[in-house]
């Protein structure tokens, strides 16, 4: 074997070996993934805070406590102020959606059973009686209900404090990590940290601006076409937008049921403006924002959310992405660029 097939055969060796290191790592880690994941996601929301309060001190000149203090009340006052004004139609629309999907269901169903392939595709359609009777005024129905809410206030409490106190220094949290890097590598560590501190917010950006537009456009969209409780659809698009090529799907499923309980062409309808409105994303907000976004292939995006789905759940799924940010930034410096020595374009660079 000649000296390139033996490195080539070394290279591919590598890349098994830390492919399967990641898996038994996961593996290992799932007793405690969930506060893992948490603790990610307070990272995350540090550097959003970071972000903006940078450019405050930058503008402003006030102390950077100041600025971070600035931020947080407003990260907290807008979803408020929004809250008041729009929160009690959308509220509204979301208990009457919840108590009509299974009269909705029972529609579709109906309507199905009456078309020539209707039967066959009920016959792999689970029957969502049970799914939807945690919405029943039952005692288990409202233990779940509360547990879940019990559990979704204190995660997004650890989500907060993490933010916050990383965001207000992330020097020293930085210093720390590197204590566990041999001194000659603390230096290149460092660069890796900035780059992904640099894709991440560029990728919030991006999803961000995509949510915000790709809400309203869904919103505006649905009230047009006459499907009930666009309000509520359009909450539910913005929110799953945070999941690219998933989200988008899960957020025009019950939008369709609901149309289709209405009428076919109601339902093609909304099929067609979500179809629509991932083109303009992808078309439109995409290019806009692409000079400060980041973009990973859709293989990779859906193949780290079903991994993360299968490992970790929901909470996987939603951090999929920007856990795929940092393991590219990371594989591209530290094995690309370090190991195979190609000086190829690290992610989030202008």
């Amino acid at each position: 074997m000649s000296g390139s097939g033996e490195r080539s055969v070394g290279k591919a060796g590598i890349v098994v070996a830390g492919l399967a290191a990641v898996a038994i790592l996961l593996h290992l880690l799932r007793p405690v993934a969930s506060v893992l994941l948490l603790a990610f996601a307070g990272v995350l929301f540090a550097v959003f805070i970071d972000a903006v309060a940078t450019a405050l001190v930058c503008r402003t000149r006030m102390p950077r406590g100041s600025a971070v203090a600035v931020v947080v009340v407003a990260v907290l006052a807008v979803p408020t102020l929004v809250g008041v004004a729009f929160g009690p139609g959308i509220a509204e629309q979301m208990t009457d959606l919840f108590r009509s999907l299974p009269e909705t269901w029972a529609g579709v169903r109906l309507w199905l059973e009456g078309t020539r392939w209707g039967p066959g595709l009920l016959a792999w359609i689970p029957d969502f009686r049970e799914s939807l009777s945690v919405w029943t005024p039952s005692m288990h129905g409202i233990a779940v209900f509360f547990g879940s809410v019990f559990r979704g206030v204190v995660a997004a409490f650890l989500v907060l404090v993490v933010g916050i106190y990383v965001a207000l220094r992330p020097s020293l949290y930085v210093q720390a990590a590197l204590t566990l890097v041999p001194g000659a590598r603390r230096g290149r560590y460092r660069e890796v940290g900035l780059a992904i501190r640099r894709a991440l917010r560029r990728w919030l950006v991006g999803r961000l601006v995509a949510m915000a537009l790709i809400g309203s456009v869904v919103a505006i969209g649905l009230s047009i076409i006459g499907v009930p409780f666009p309000l509520a659809f359009g909450l539910i698009a913005a929110l799953l937008e945070f999941v690219p090529y998933i989200g988008p799907v899960a957020a025009a499923i019950p939008a369709a049921l609901v149309a289709l309980a209405q009428s076919p062409l109601r339902a093609a309808m909304t099929v067609a403006l979500f179809v629509a409105v991932q083109a303009l994303e992808n078309c439109v907000v995409s290019p806009l924002v692409e000079h400060r976004a980041v973009h990973l292939g859709p293989a990779v995006l859906v193949a780290t959310q079903v991994l993360m789905g299968v490992l970790f759940g929901g909470l996987g799924v939603l951090l999929a992405t920007p856990i795929a940010v940092v393991a590219v930034v990371s594989v591209q410096m530290l094995y690309v660029q370090d190991v195979l020595g190609e000086r190829t374009r690290v992610l989030g660079e202008v």
